[in-house]
């Protein structure tokens, strides 16, 4: 019998900080983080209040042995279970009790934004300062935190994604949050609806980066404490950890394989979740599926017809938005409701052959535009190193990016306006660029 993720009622009493603290010290001392993944309170909870536990298991309403006499402590659990739909009104986001020393603080009611857009990233540029190493391994400690967090809660809304990157002091601006889904995406980690309203971690997943001279691997999306401790477990794995650039990032598992069964000796270690997938060579594999720039465009979601004079409208131009009006050029532009009480701006681009206003990810309409405009993108590979380095003011749509974030499991290295992808073959270069139209430059 397969489980089934159910949630058992608690009215407890007291000060729910505590209560929840009780619960974090439990499931960690105890390594019950499948059978209890995630938790919710009560909305502004008071001296009673009631905690939601979610449960893991393959009797409904029956609570394990193994947490029956640790929920009397937390408070009164009350008989049968209750389903996610029927509790989300009177609760706030979820709570990750995953490990103790890395559980996110409880915090009560955090701020919601009507009309935010994930895929919005021209609202403020981070400030840019030198970091210290020390500094650089403090913030990427807490990337892993976040990836622990998502991969124990598996899926959400924007606006939890957020809260939580706030809570984990990854984004005091409110607008870092966009760029922190964006690197996970492009590592694969996490994939995002359409709309960018809700997002998902990925399956635990194997990329081979290497073939020689053992299998080089790279962990991709979910990750938890049980799969790293049983690969450091087996003889035939060599497990490493390499910091993001600027520790922006969780850092990289790599996982160099001496024996071809070494999925199988993983997953029997780790139970029967989370199930671990062998991909291969991703990049080369997303290369070949992936569109021509013409065909990427049709495949972006159109946002249908609207009136364009109800908005204030400006048109990306020589690296900035210019204000303007609409004269049915295709290009990206920024538009904002002339509604006084309506301050949401959306980024969309007007394709002109179509007559359809699509959209997409900041960076890659911003490709689009100067592609439109006719200048000219490059790409310089160095054969030598085997990097690839693109001007940071043309970056590549996310999908064409990940192809190449993917073939070392690292972000690329930003200097002097341009960016540095690592362990990419000649042909890879060669066909992404092909494919987006890029001028390509080689180098020895």
């Amino acid at each position: 019998m397969e489980a089934e993720r159910w949630y058992l009622p608690i009215l407890c009493h007291g000060r729910a900080q505590v209560r929840l603290e009780q619960l974090a010290r439990f499931v960690q001392q105890n390594q019950l983080y499948d059978l209890v993944p995630v938790a919710f309170i009560e909305r502004k909870p008071q001296n009673q209040f009631y905690l939601f536990i979610a449960i893991n298991s393959e009797q409904k309403s029956r609570i394990p042995d193994r947490l029956s006499g640790f929920v009397q402590q937390l408070g009164h659990p009350l008989s049968g279970s209750v389903e996610r739909e029927d509790i989300e009104k009177m609760v706030s986001g979820p709570i990750n009790p995953h490990d103790y020393a890395r559980r996110i603080t409880y915090r009560i009611e955090q701020e919601d934004v009507a009309g935010d857009n994930p895929f919005d990233l021209f609202a403020t540029q981070p400030e840019q300062y030198e970091l210290t190493s020390r500094e650089k391994t403090q913030i990427s400690t807490q990337y892993d935190r976040l990836l622990f967090w998502l991969s124990s809660v598996g899926s959400g809304t924007w606006q939890l994604f957020k809260n939580t990157c706030k809570t984990l002091r990854l984004d005091d601006s409110g607008v870092e949050a966009r760029r922190i889904l964006r690197r996970l995406r492009l590592l694969g980690h996490i994939e995002v609806s359409q709309d960018g309203s809700n997002w998902s971690v990925c399956p635990p997943s194997l990329v081979v980066i290497k073939h020689s001279p053992l299998q080089e691997y790279v962990l991709a999306g979910q990750r938890n404490i049980q799969l790293l401790e049983t690969a450091k477990r087996l003889g035939s794995v060599q497990l490493s950890f390499v910091e993001q650039p600027g520790g922006l990032a969780p850092q990289a598992v790599h996982l160099h394989i001496s024996s071809e069964n070494v999925v199988e000796q993983l997953q029997e270690g780790i139970g029967s979740r989370p199930q671990i997938i062998n991909v291969g060579m991703a990049t080369s594999k997303l290369t070949e599926a992936l569109p021509t720039l013409e065909g990427w465009i049709k495949c972006l979601p159109s946002v249908g017809r609207f009136a364009i004079a109800l908005y204030n409208v400006e048109m990306f131009v020589d690296g900035s938005f210019i204000p303007g009006t609409f004269q049915g050029k295709s290009g990206m532009y920024r538009l904002s409701s002339r509604e006084a009480s309506d301050r949401v701006n959306q980024t969309l681009f007007y394709h002109q052959g179509s007559d359809k206003w699509v959209q997409g990810d900041w960076y890659g309409l911003r490709f689009l535009a100067l592609q439109q405009a006719g200048e000219t993108c490059r790409a310089v590979y160095h054969s030598a190193t085997q990097r690839l380095a693109l001007p940071t003011s043309q970056r590549w749509p996310e999908i064409y990016e990940r192809a190449l974030v993917l073939s070392s499991g690292q972000l690329p290295e930003e200097n002097n306006n341009w960016l540095f992808f690592d362990n990419i073959s000649r042909d890879l270069a060669l066909q992404l660029t092909a494919k987006l139209a890029v001028v390509y430059e080689e180098i020895q």
